[in-house]
């Protein structure tokens, strides 16, 4: 089987929001999209091609023909047809990995293909080498808010606190179905030496830590700063969303709160054949969006909101840890860390300082910033407020 799991190198953790924009660009002028018929999707026996036929005649140089695009298809696509076709992934994965089970695999799908007479919207692009790609398979009611409009719209909402790019501190994940955009501005600060004033950076004890290419936590103040979150996805793995994110200036450890702002991909229904969409609805859309995220962004990026993480973080402050080991076991066991997740929470706890509640949430976020996922570190990072709010649950672990 031929599927493509990456059509572009993921970035991670990248600092430079010109060159996120830039990849993000590429990827607008690459990307199309139809609205055909369900029965439309066709697949070939082996599994490395699907075929989606539009009906349409077109004229070529040998006739008239009908409008079929014939493309490789990602991973996402992959499960998108096997979830719109109600077929379980396991199932077909495992007649994919087998070559003699490949037909029966084709044969599924084309089947039950023809005999859904709903509509879907099919998301391609053309890769690097100009080959036609099937990224994804969506409802026809999803309302593209794309990655780009994304960008724009974080822009506009700085612009109206009269910040820019240059004021801001950035760290972004893209992948071809997910952007993550982390974003402080350390000018919005708010000192506070009673929660921090203790904490170590974890990090400057370790050799060859290229994430943290900064001065030592000594020469730090002990301030958090005011930040967001930005995440979207083109592609059906969530909404566009706006998070409230402050940052441990001593070692960059995220605070995420749990989604506060999020706006799904639904609108009306789309009509069939290619899509041109058009500047005007972008235009529409992405107004609305930019205003709503220039409000989230006056609440959030201030010293008030600040102020008001800081004295829900008090409360931990005040416990301390009677049994560092017995506390990080009821942290794995609760947020389901794997071994090596959980070992690093220990070490960054044990090197942290401090020996406080508050010390163990510190420690799992900074245990965040070492994971490969961009995801799963916005899993880990929102965990700690799980942490500091029931501070009685970790004090006591023995």
């Amino acid at each position: 089987m031929t599927t493509i799991q990456e059509l572009t190198t993921p970035m991670r953790r990248e600092t430079d929001l010109q060159k996120i924009a830039g990849r993000l660009e590429d990827l607008a002028n690459s990307r199309f999209d139809i609205v055909a018929d369900q029965s439309a999707l066709s697949i070939d026996e082996d599994l490395s091609q699907v075929n989606i036929s539009t009906g349409e005649a077109t004229i070529t140089e040998t006739g008239v023909s009908d409008s079929e695009f014939n493309a490789e298809f990602t991973r996402t696509a992959w499960r998108q047809i096997a979830e719109r076709l109600r077929i379980p992934v396991p199932y077909l994965d495992r007649l994919a990995t087998d070559e003699d089970n490949r037909e029966l695999a084709s044969t599924s799908i084309n089947w039950l293909a023809t005999n859904d007479s709903r509509r879907a919207l099919y998301r391609f692009l053309r890769d690097e080498s100009g080959d036609l790609v099937l990224r994804s398979i969506l409802s026809d009611r999803f309302q593209a808010f794309d990655n780009d409009l994304a960008i724009q719209a974080l822009i506009e909402g700085l612009g109206t606190h009269d910040l820019g790019l240059g004021d801001c501190e950035v760290s972004g994940d893209v992948t071809p179905d997910r952007l993550r955009l982390r974003i402080h501005v350390p000018q919005i600060e708010l000192l506070v030496p009673d929660l921090l004033g203790d904490y170590k950076m974890p990090f400057s004890m370790r050799d060859s830590n290229g994430i943290h290419d900064r001065p030592d936590a000594g020469e730090t103040p002990p301030v958090l700063f005011a930040g967001v979150e930005i995440g979207n996805s083109e592609t059906g793995h969530g909404t566009f969303f706006v998070s409230p994110r402050a940052v441990v200036g001593v070692c960059r450890n995220g605070l995420t709160r749990p989604i506060e702002f999020k706006r799904a991909h639904i609108g009306g229904t789309l009509a069939e054949g290619q899509i041109d969409w058009s500047s005007e609805t972008r235009q529409n859309l992405y107004s609305l969006v930019a205003s709503q995220v220039g409000d989230v962004m006056k609440q959030y990026l201030s010293v008030g909101y600040l102020e008001t993480l800081a004295d829900e973080m008090r409360a931990a402050k005040g416990v301390d840890i009677d049994s560092p080991a017995a506390a990080i076991e009821i942290v794995t066991d609760k947020f389901g860390l794997s071994e090596t997740e959980s070992r690093n929470v220990f070490d960054c706890f044990a090197r942290g300082g401090d020996a406080t509640v508050l010390g163990i949430g510190n420690a799992v976020t900074a245990a965040a910033q070492l994971v490969d996922d961009g995801d799963r570190q916005s899993e880990m990072e929102s965990n700690f407020w799980n942490i500091v709010q029931a501070p009685e649950m970790f004090a006591s672990a023995t």
